[in-house]
């Protein structure tokens, strides 16, 4: 199997990114898990179809899994050669 030739800054770049995918992942979860706490709060009580704080927790719970399949696709690059600099 042939792995992938990059350069040192493309492998440093995909490195970084990483590490800012996953810093706003662990922020997201903890947003997420905040608006769990809130109990039942509506965005406009005297509307029965207004949104509710789970309902925000729970798209910030999609954006998470969206996220892992970010970081999965990242992650590919963990073993690519880097190109020899000549």
């Amino acid at each position: 199997m042939t792995h992938a030739v990059m350069t040192q800054e493309q492998k440093d770049e995909i490195d970084a990114t990483i590490a800012y995918v996953r810093g706003v992942n662990d922020v997201l979860e903890l947003h997420e898990l905040r608006l769990r706490d809130f109990g039942y709060v509506k965005a406009d009580p005297s509307d029965p179809y207004s949104i509710e704080a789970k309902d925000a927790a729970e798209a910030l719970s999609y954006a998470r899994a969206y996220l892992d399949d970010v970081m999965e696709m990242l992650r590919a690059f963990d073993n690519a050669k880097i190109a020899e600099v000549r």
